[in-house]
């Protein structure tokens, strides 16, 4: 007992003299269970794409990150309050009625994505006015569909959980789910290997990208960036891993 409690010991001052090596900072996340390949959170442990990208500049740069774990709008309020040093994921649109009194520095692209609506195999040809109902993650806007929506055109479906979403679109009880199409993607792969689900291109969907903010570590992004550039061939190869760009192949969209 004695000795492992003096080997419990050793490893603590190990670790804290490692963390002491180095810069140490806050990472403000989304509070999601399963938003892969990107991310995914348990309450304990941050995963995915976004996770090991974050560990290898880590490893490059000499920083130990502390993940805080948000839900989306409450992750809004607590970067631009101050709370976290650096935010994955971000974007110069997303929500700039929170951030507009804030300079923001982000960093270069991380990643290409689409944010569109999926429907059932062989209905990706549907026109905007024949959906009448589409689901959305919940605390998701469907920026795209807004003026449908004040409009009353289409009625919206919250869902938390993304799996029970796009069962619904496969069940044929909404017309679509709009959805980061490859979350979806990695989604129906634990349950539809026929791919029964589709991304409707002819519909209104987003092509942006994710990056890395910050308000109060403006240091951090020109070493992000390099990072980037000097890393290129081993993040290509995360990406490849996690699919995280799998539509652009799949479908003849430019990224």
């Amino acid at each position: 007992m004695y000795l492992h409690r003096i080997r419990s010991v050793m490893i603590y001052f190990i670790v804290l003299t490692t963390v002491w090596g180095r810069d140490t900072l806050t990472v403000g996340v989304q509070d999601f269970h399963c938003y892969l390949p990107y991310s995914a959170y348990d309450g304990m442990i941050f995963s995915g794409f976004e996770r090991e990208l974050l560990d290898l500049f880590a490893t490059k740069k000499g920083y130990y990150f502390h993940y805080t774990a948000y839900p989306i709008k409450r992750l809004d309020r607590a970067f631009v309050a101050g709370n976290i040093d650096i935010r994955i994921p971000d974007n110069p649109y997303w929500a700039p009625e929170i951030k507009s009194e804030e300079q923001v520095l982000y960093s270069a692209p991380l990643v290409s994505y689409i944010d569109g609506v999926v429907v059932q195999q062989g209905r990706d040809t549907i026109s905007l006015n024949s959906l009448d109902t589409l689901g959305v993650v919940r605390g998701f806007t469907p920026k795209p569909y807004l003026p449908s929506l004040s409009e009353e055109t289409i009625y919206i479906h919250e869902n938390s959980d993304i799996s029970g979403l796009l069962k619904q679109v496969a069940q044929g009880r909404i017309d679509g789910a709009y959805i980061n199409v490859a979350v979806a993607y990695h989604h129906m792969k634990q349950w539809d290997p026929e791919d029964r689900l589709v991304f409707a291109q002819n519909l209104p969907f987003v092509h942006s990208t994710r990056h890395l903010s910050t308000i109060h570590t403006p240091q951090i992004i020109d070493k992000f960036n390099t990072f980037l550039e000097e890393n290129a061939s081993a993040i290509e190869l995360l990406k490849e891993k996690y699919r995280v760009e799998e539509i652009f192949k799949r479908k003849n969209v430019r990224n």
